[in-house]
C-alpha cells in the first residue's frame, strides 16, 4: 500500500483537470472573440 503516492496522484490529476478547464475556457473566449 502506498497512500502517499496515491494521494499525490489524485492531487496531480485534480490539478490537470483544473488546467484543462482553464484551457477550455480560454478556447471558448478566443472563439467568441473570433466570431465578433
Amino acid at each position: 500500500m502506498k497512500p502517499y503516492s496515491g494521494n499525490t496522484y489524485h492531487c496531480h490529476s485534480s490539478v490537470l483537470a483544473l488546467q484543462m478547464r482553464g484551457r477550455s475556457r480560454e478556447m471558448e473566449q478566443s472563439l467568441e472573440r473570433a466570431k465578433i
